[in-house]
């Protein structure tokens, strides 16, 4: 998956599940029977990376790239630098640096 950069290791119709760094699994599931773009979503999926720096890198190469859907652009916020994107199913990905 390109958002990830990273292979899933499970796909089905309806439910995708990444390794993450051998230790943990990372999910997304649509919800439904067939993905509802139109249904509101009210929670957020986090990527915190180490440092900001490194959240205004990966938000430089993810700007750069047509098929990832940017919602909101690189800020600065209370708890440092971040961004929201958006995945094929609506699901908003906020990216920061850890707290």
């Amino acid at each position: 998956m390109e958002l990830f950069n990273l292979e899933p290791y499970f796909v089905s119709p309806r439910y995708v599940v990444f390794k993450v760094d051998g230790e943990a699994d990372f999910a997304i599931w649509s919800g439904g029977e067939v993905p509802d773009k139109e249904c509101p979503r009210f929670t957020e999926i986090g990527i915190n990376l180490k440092t900001d720096v490194e959240v205004e890198e990966l938000y430089s190469q993810w700007v750069e790239r047509s098929s990832i859907n940017i919602h909101k652009a690189l800020y600065t916020d209370v708890f440092g630098k971040t961004f929201l994107v958006k995945d094929p199913d609506g699901h908003i990905i906020r990216v920061s640096s850890a707290d």
